[in-house]
């Protein structure tokens, strides 16, 4: 008991500091005074993109277990995500807002494959950008549990972005969690076609009565969202010029 409630406080704590820091930065950053800021063009040409990608969607629900359907709570917390990251100064996307699965006319048949080659395409519309995909993971035996990041194998710095997001889910939110980074193998299409720096987060196991308990919560939602964004905050303050 002491232990959680120590971790919820360093969270609470570090939290305030980041936002803190987040809207200072927005408000009052380089690019603050366009008129007179030499800085401010620069920052424009070189703005860094979001893109926030909540997985399935509309027919393909996902996992489910424990009462729990997997895209709804994917759509969730990436919503959360994408409202932290407008506090920022950064641009951010999501490739799905609604509950939706993205195909269009004429590709009923191979829908699946078509939402992701429609996702994937999304993407690389934009420059400077970074992908953040959003599911919860489900295994048979109900005794495992934990957040854990995959990497694209396409960008060195994708390795780098899932070590920030998974280092601190432990530091934070669930210091029992021992799982390690992974990179993406060909079954996820996704982060084996993209270039720019992504990742997949499997944000728990809704087959562990206790953990999809927790990721019903919106409060633990929102949780896991800030943590992912300040640790993408953190790896675009020591990486972000390696986007561009």
């Amino acid at each position: 008991m002491r232990a959680n409630i120590s971790n919820t406080v360093k969270f609470i704590v570090f939290s305030l500091v980041l936002a803190l820091f987040v809207l200072i930065f927005a408000f009052f950053g380089p690019s603050f005074d366009k008129s007179k800021n030499v800085l401010s063009d620069k920052i424009e040409k070189e703005k860094i993109n979001i893109i926030i990608d909540a997985g399935h969607g509309g027919e393909d629900g996902g996992a489910t277990a424990n009462g729990v359907i997997e895209k709804d709570i994917n759509l969730e917390i990436s919503k959360y995500l994408y409202q932290y990251f407008l506090l920022s100064p950064y641009s951010v996307h999501m490739t799905r807002k609604d509950d939706v699965l993205l195909y269009e006319a004429g590709q009923e048949k191979k829908k699946k494959q078509y939402d992701i080659t429609n996702r994937i395409k999304y993407a690389e519309n934009f420059d400077n950008a970074l992908f953040i995909s959003i599911h919860q993971n489900k295994f048979e035996i109900p005794k495992y549990y934990g957040l854990q990041v995959y990497f694209s194998p396409n960008s060195n710095l994708s390795e780098n972005l899932a070590e920030k997001i998974q280092s601190n889910n432990k530091l934070f939110i669930d210091e029992s969690n021992k799982r390690n980074i992974k990179k993406a193998d060909k079954n996820i299409r996704i982060l084996n076609t993209l270039k720019m720096p992504a990742v997949l987060v499997e944000c728990g196991f809704i087959s562990n009565y206790e953990e999809a308990n927790k990721l019903k919560d919106s409060v633990y939602q929102e949780k896991i969202a800030f943590n992912i964004f300040i640790s993408v905050l953190q790896f675009i303050n020591e990486n972000g010029e390696c986007l561009s």
